[in-house]
């Protein structure tokens, strides 16, 4: 059985709870800086291949990871919440993976996390309940927001920038170094 993940935080979890080595998906396919030493014609050498946190990982890194898998000896698992946000990089391929039901999937429905603010608005979420996430930042402005995707471009705009002026004014920030906005698209 070989252990891999996205990142290195999650391939040491993989070894906390396995008690086996873990990898980032770019080590174990020899990743030098240059390109990958695993590919088709050096195959990982597994019978089963455990990939967590496979939310994270984007489409070159798919790629290379899949040429590098012998699927006629390779049992591969991947593991991963298709809820999270998208990868930085291109595709969504765990989630594009489970709707297209390309591949046998088993999707867990409960919620596994220290109790706090965060699970309980992931819960609801996941229910379908709440439009607003629970929760403050301590300056008591608004601190996280979801715009629905159906607004116009001109209404969002409208909305960032007073949302933009309501930080700038209850936080005195400079909007250069503390100001960053995130728009999650494909």
């Amino acid at each position: 059985v070989v252990l891999a993940a996205q990142t290195g935080k999650a391939a040491k979890g993989l070894e906390e709870v396995r008690g086996r080595s873990g990898n980032t998906i770019q080590s174990m396919l020899g990743y030098d800086g240059n390109g990958f030493s695993r590919s088709k014609e050096n195959p990982i050498d597994a019978d089963v291949l455990v990939v967590d946190e496979f939310w994270m990982v984007d489409v070159p890194v798919a790629w290379h990871l899949f040429e590098a898998v012998d699927l006629s000896r390779t049992t591969v698992l991947l593991v991963g919440d298709h809820n999270q946000l998208p990868p930085g990089g291109h595709g969504n391929i765990l989630s594009d993976l489970i709707q297209t039901l390309a591949i046998p999937s088993f999707i867990l429905e409960k919620v596994v996390r220290e109790p706090c603010v965060l699970k309980e608005n992931c819960t609801d979420f996941l229910k379908g309940e709440g439009s607003t996430p629970r929760g403050a930042s301590p300056c008591g402005c608004r601190d996280r927001h979801l715009v629905d995707p159906g607004i116009y471009k001109m209404a969002a705009r409208s909305f960032l920038l007073e949302l933009l002026q309501e930080l700038l004014d209850a936080l005195m920030v400079d909007i250069i170094k503390h100001v960053q906005v995130l728009n999650p698209t494909d």
